[in-house]
């Protein structure tokens, strides 16, 4: 599908055709570290045609019109007319038929699902709209991000323009930034021409120094001004976006570095010689979604909303996960550990796979376990419990593979007992038992076959060295 940005979220269009009667007047940044402000469109004519919606995808599995709050007018707007948008619009312009599946409210424990976030991993759940592919046999691969949906009627009265990115860094052409700047009264710092399409280009320019001084909550605040172009032939549009000036230098996003970040956008060529322009302003966190709406030469914008882009996330661990958790801890031994009750756990990646294993405890802080997961499933790899204690290795990358390595080990004096775990690919391959006694290796075996004390010497000085765990733990009850 036409992938809008990297990050992505997903909104039902507008019902109402906007446009504004004078100059688009400047506002804030979409930012979520700027002042929020009214849209400054004013209600034209009705069109009752639902306009481009946008999804947020994290594989074809997981593919939602996100909410951002539990009662605004257009979200509803969207949620009636959710049946109704059937296309996804791909890479490469290609249109794909997708479908309605149901509503997402509640996360695996009863609690109603984040709002206004977009989570970095698929196993945190938002609250919003749920949509598939019709053909569950189309599943591109590393599909993530935003992308646009459509519907039958909203294709039949546009023309779709796909905006393709430029390879290369090219300024906006001369002609057009001095004609921005001579209208602006302002020296261009920076521009870049971001996509082009048919005959219409797209891209940004941002302006030197300061743009005006403004009285917020009390203090004077120096703001910065950066445009979002759009240019057909020598017919050129405009729409300012303010930002501000923190220690003498402009910022309109956090970590922007200085630099106005542009947007990623569609064109669709409307009735009555309109231009309808979808368009997602991506930053380091947040994601701002919405549509530029080009009539009678302005400019105007119509902000849906500003997601706060979710970076560094931890799997969660829902009620029904450590139910599974504590089940297959006391099936490995019921009459030791069914006195047990987990309490609290950590991530960790053992074998660097991206898939991370599970550590959870009891109160004790001797009693424990280990297990690789892998989508929902669960499986045990080993049990601690005081007596028997973890030692972690360092990852060996051999043949295009990762292996890790968790040690159960027990100790007495003159004598030592290890039980290696090799996980690869969030699977135990190997289990390895070493038992020295006086540092001589007296018996071991190899997946449960006896190997001679010689390959086990062998085996235990080629394993990589010990490495140390950060040990931190997020505690549970399951009241």
């Amino acid at each position: 599908m036409k992938k809008l940005i990297i990050i992505s979220a997903a909104i039902f269009a507008m019902t109402m055709m906007v446009s504004c009667k004078h100059k688009a007047q400047t506002v804030p940044d979409d930012s979520t570290d700027s002042v929020t402000v009214a849209n400054d469109s004013i209600i034209e004519k009705v069109d009752t045609t639902p306009k481009p919606m946008f999804i947020y995808v994290l594989g074809t599995d997981n593919m939602m019109m996100c909410y951002w709050e539990d009662s605004d007018s257009l979200q509803k707007a969207f949620h009636r007319n959710a049946a109704l948008y059937n296309k996804l619009l791909a890479d490469g312009g290609k249109l794909v038929d997708i479908k309605y599946v149901d509503e997402q409210l509640k996360n695996p424990d009863g609690q109603f699902a984040t709002y206004g976030e977009l989570h970095s991993i698929k196993e945190i759940p938002a609250t919003g709209m749920r949509y598939a592919f019709t053909d569950a046999k189309y599943r591109p691969r590393d599909m993530r991000g935003m992308y646009l949906a459509l519907t039958d009627s909203y294709l039949a009265s546009r023309k779709l323009v796909e905006m393709k990115p430029l390879q290369s860094d090219k300024p906006l052409p001369a002609t057009v930034v001095k004609q921005l700047e001579d209208q602006y009264k302002m020296k261009a710092q920076r521009s870049l021409l971001v996509s082009k399409g048919g005959s219409y280009s797209y891209g940004i320019l941002q302006f030197r120094g300061k743009y005006r001084t403004d009285k917020e909550f009390g203090q004077k605040v120096d703001k910065c001004l950066a445009l979002e172009v759009i240019m057909d032939g020598d017919k050129v549009w405009s729409y300012p976006v303010e930002g501000y000036i923190y220690g003498g230098e402009p910022s309109w996003n956090a970590d922007d570095d200085g630099e106005y970040f542009p947007s990623s956008v569609t064109l669709f060529e409307a009735p009555d010689n309109t231009l309808e322009v979808a368009y997602v302003h991506l930053a380091p966190e947040s994601c701002t979604v919405g549509m530029f709406y080009i009539r009678d030469g302005q400019m105007t914008r119509q902000r849906y909303t500003v997601y706060h882009s979710m970076i560094d996330e931890e799997l969660p661990l829902w009620k029904k996960d450590i139910a599974q958790l504590q089940k297959l801890y006391v099936a490995k031994n019921p009459q030791e550990n069914k006195g047990y009750q987990f309490c609290k756990y950590r991530w960790l990646d053992i074998d660097g796979d991206g898939q991370q294993e599970i550590w959870l405890r009891a109160e004790d802080d001797k009693h424990g376990a280990f297990f690789t997961h892998d989508g929902n499933q669960f499986r045990l790899i080993a049990t601690e419990d005081g007596d028997m204690t973890p030692v972690f290795r360092d990852i060996k990358y051999a043949d295009g593979a990762a292996t890790g390595y968790l040690t159960i080990s027990s100790s007495a004096p003159g004598a030592f007992y290890d039980v290696v775990y090799e996980v690869r690919k969030s699977k135990v391959v190997h289990t390895v038992t070493l038992h020295q006694l006086y540092a001589e290796m007296t018996d071991c075996t190899y997946d449960g076959k006896e190997m001679s004390t010689e390959d086990g010497q062998r085996y235990l000085d080629a394993l990589p060295k010990v490495t140390e765990y950060a040990i931190w733990w997020r505690e549970f009850t399951l009241q």
